[in-house]
């Protein structure tokens, strides 16, 4: 059986230039304990994704007192399908939608 989703940590060697590409998504990731999360996405380039980080932590520590402590960044994830953020949708003043061609 095929995952939903390949998810893997954006780094500069990965995301820098040509990521774009068709099939690739970017979200903005919480961190806590080994465990990841995905918070607001997909996005269709990383410098998007990249410029929600401070919008989904915002949005994250008004639904967790904790999520201060939590660590932020961005993923990228290999689809369709695309994995729905845990914010899209509930409120909090981070509604999105990729443009899919």
């Amino acid at each position: 059986m095929k995952p939903a989703a390949n998810i893997e940590r954006c780094t500069s060697e990965k995301c820098a230039g040509g990521c774009e590409a068709d099939g690739i998504g970017f979200y903005v990731s919480v961190y806590s304990n080994g465990r990841v999360g995905l918070l607001l996405g997909p996005y269709g380039t990383h410098q998007e994704a990249l410029d929600h980080v401070p919008m989904g932590k915002a949005a994250a520590e008004r639904v967790d007192a904790r999520a201060f402590w939590y660590a932020y960044g961005t993923v990228r994830v290999e689809g369709p399908p695309w994995p729905k953020a845990v914010l899209e949708g509930r409120g909090h003043g981070c509604e999105h939608k990729m443009e899919v061609a």
